[in-house]
């Protein structure tokens, strides 16, 4: 609301509790404003990660992308209603938190899955909403995940017999150590490991003129299906050449 306005929030009790009855027990929480809205096309993708309709720089399109995740992972559901010149209004649905433990892990949505090879994947992200959101995208297709704070400490982890891992998925600039040099000191470590990059920059134009290697590179913004399908081949390959 660049202009000024109102942002009103509410909660409401949707459904009564009934105790014994799964599922039954429903709270929302309303955030309504009064800016400018948006088109419906815009509406169908608000909750795509990475999409947004601001300039480079004003926003990461992130923000409600961790909103569903963090909701509907937690048996709820969020919707939006919005038109051009109307505001918007975003409608999240929690299950109660009065239901009991039984109860609530019935009425709780599963994780999704897409049919997904499975695996174990070593997350390597710099940037903690980006991170998250991959996680969060991974966890729900079935995949195993594990995403040090650093690249440090995924090198530190790939150092120990103990740790299992299918598959690299790693930022390419990062402040420690550069996805390149991770990929390659992991690999003496692990020389078969499969590796997919991300990055908003492109194989031939990265800063300081690093390069990277043969494999795979996902150019940020990506989408859900383009980060699974990405991996699900770098898995395949892998699996296909062992």
């Amino acid at each position: 609301m660049t202009d000024g306005g109102r942002l009103t929030v509410t909660t409401t009790r949707v459904v009564p509790f009934v105790p014994g009855v799964p599922g039954a027990g429903t709270v929302s929480l309303t955030v309504t404003d009064t800016g400018c809205g948006m088109p419906a096309d815009v509406v169908a993708r608000a909750f795509e990660p990475f999409f947004t309709t601001k300039g480079p720089g004003n926003g990461t399109g992130l923000g409600l992308a961790t909103a569903y995740g963090v909701i509907t992972e937690a048996g709820g559901d969020i919707h939006i209603d919005s038109l051009p010149g109307r505001g918007t209004t975003i409608t999240v649905l929690l299950p109660s938190a009065e239901l009991p433990d039984t109860a609530t892990a019935t009425g709780a949505a599963a994780p999704a899955t897409t049919g997904e090879p499975g695996g174990h994947i070593l997350v390597v992200e710099d940037d903690e909403d980006v991170r998250d959101i991959v996680v969060r995208i991974l966890t729900r297709a079935g995949y195993r995940v594990t995403a040090p704070a650093s690249a440090t400490a995924a090198l530190e982890l790939c150092a120990d017999p103990a740790f299992t891992v299918d598959a690299l998925l790693t930022d390419v600039i990062m402040p420690d150590i550069a996805g390149p040099q991770l990929a390659n000191a992991a690999r003496l470590l692990r020389p078969q490991l499969p590796v997919l990059y991300m990055s908003g920059y492109t194989a031939g134009n990265l800063p300081g003129g690093r390069t990277l290697t043969d494999d795979p590179l996902l150019r940020k913004p990506f989408t859900t299906d383009e980060l699974l399908h990405q991996l699900r081949q770098v898995l395949h390959r892998t699996r296909t050449l062992s």
